[in-house]
């Protein structure tokens, strides 16, 4: 009786031996993938915040900071022939326009006519402001002004970027547009805005065009074009 019990504790022992590690097998397992887990989702996390700092909306929610503007084609074809009737000296015009969910539309141009140019600097004189002041439509504004550079091409010099900085104070959304009608035999022009995260650095702003026109950008076209060439 004796060995027979002694057999059969050693028996006993080894099937606990056995199943004990056994026992504790799966919960290590389950352990370690759910820390997989956790980890996984964390990297994904992380890998969307990234994502989404990376674009300029996220950066900054202000449309002043980043995006494109829609500029009606007859800005250019008014400014360019303000310029060219001008050749030896620098000439201005305030940019007329609005904001349409939360995008700048350029939709004209006021040329200052009593601006004083030379054939490096303009000065736009404060009467062109209020004279365009009273040109504007419901929900029209002044977002901007024009220039052109007769011959040296279009860059925003010392000058032009405290001109601009006095813009944007105004109008956040503020551009400047910089032409140059006799750049190397052709017309080249070019938008600028100054950084909201760094005053003293300029930055160039694409644009998109669209074509269309009033009656009076229409009918002032016709007059300095003449008949023959004129937009009919």
């Amino acid at each position: 009786m004796r060995k027979n019990d002694s057999s059969t504790d050693r028996f006993l022992a080894n099937e606990m031996m056995n199943e004990a590690p056994k026992a504790k097998r799966p919960i290590k397992k389950k352990v370690i993938m759910r820390k997989k887990k956790k980890k996984a989702k964390r990297k994904d996390t992380t890998e969307n915040d990234e994502s989404t700092q990376s674009t300029p909306s996220a950066k900054c929610k202000n449309p002043t900071c980043h995006g494109k503007i829609i500029v009606v084609a007859m800005v250019i074809t008014k400014m360019f022939l303000w310029a060219v009737a001008h050749p030896g000296m620098e000439c201005a015009g305030l940019l007329i326009g609005t904001v349409k969910d939360g995008v700048l539309v350029i939709s004209d141009v006021f040329l200052c006519k009593r601006a004083r140019g030379t054939h490096v600097s303009i000065e736009i004189d404060p009467i062109d402001f209020i004279d365009a002041l009273k040109t504007l439509k419901k929900e029209e504004g002044i977002y901007g002004w024009a220039h052109s550079h007769p011959g040296f091409g279009p860059f925003m010099s010392g000058t032009d970027v405290t001109t601009q900085r006095d813009f944007q104070n105004l109008f956040p959304m503020a551009v400047a547009l910089v032409l140059d009608p006799f750049h190397y035999g052709a017309i080249e022009f070019k938008f600028f805005r100054i950084r909201t995260s760094d005053p003293e650095q300029v930055e160039e702003i694409q644009y998109e065009w669209r074509q269309e026109q009033n009656d009076t950008q229409k009918a002032d076209l016709d007059w300095r074009l003449g008949p023959k060439v004129g937009f009919k």
